[in-house]
């Protein structure tokens, strides 16, 4: 006896000819951070401007957002990077 489901057969390749992106539903990016070396050779100065940048973007994306969900995962994104870089504080 088959089985009797509509869905069509699983695929292992995607079919990228119907793949589709959707635009972002919140303000770009600033794409101009802190003018700081590369971090490999920042100093913990330069790391703290990154940070605090980062933060605050995501910050503002989530202040910039309608949907509750985006809110949330860019506020949680924030607060996580500000949990990261405090403990890795020497």
């Amino acid at each position: 006896m088959e089985h009797s489901s509509h869905t069509p057969p699983h695929r292992t390749q995607p079919d990228h000819a119907r793949l589709t992106f959707a635009e972002p539903a919140h303000a770009p990016l600033n794409v101009d951070p802190p003018n700081v070396a590369a971090p490999s050779r920042s100093t913990p100065a330069e790391r703290q401007a990154r940070t605090d940048w980062l933060v605050t973007e995501l910050r503002r994306l989530a202040a910039s957002t309608d949907n509750p969900h985006e809110q949330a995962n860019l506020r949680r994104s924030a607060d996580s990077l500000i949990r990261l870089a405090t403990a890795s504080r020497p």
